[in-house]
């Protein structure tokens, strides 16, 4: 049963963690994306990903856009 609960309870945390990191429309205006450009998944500067679902992601490892789709491209400044 705890260990049922232990999975739920990070499942719940993780789920918020992604709609929060990863939101669609609200990032379009995000200034923490202004100046932004397209590179590569080995860039050191890289500051998150567009999805492909249009939605961007300030996640910059794995797991990026897991629940849009997948990475479109990576974004660095």
């Amino acid at each position: 049963m705890k260990s049922n609960f232990k999975s739920g309870l990070v499942l719940l945390i993780f789920s918020a963690f992604a709609f929060v990191s990863c939101e669609k429309n609200s990032s379009e205006s995000d200034p923490y994306f202004d100046n932004a450009y397209e590179c590569q998944k080995n860039s050191a500067n890289r500051i998150g990903a567009r999805c492909k679902d249009g939605s961007k992601s300030k996640a910059t490892g794995s797991g990026a856009c897991s629940r849009h789709g997948g990475v479109e491209v990576w974004l660095c400044k």
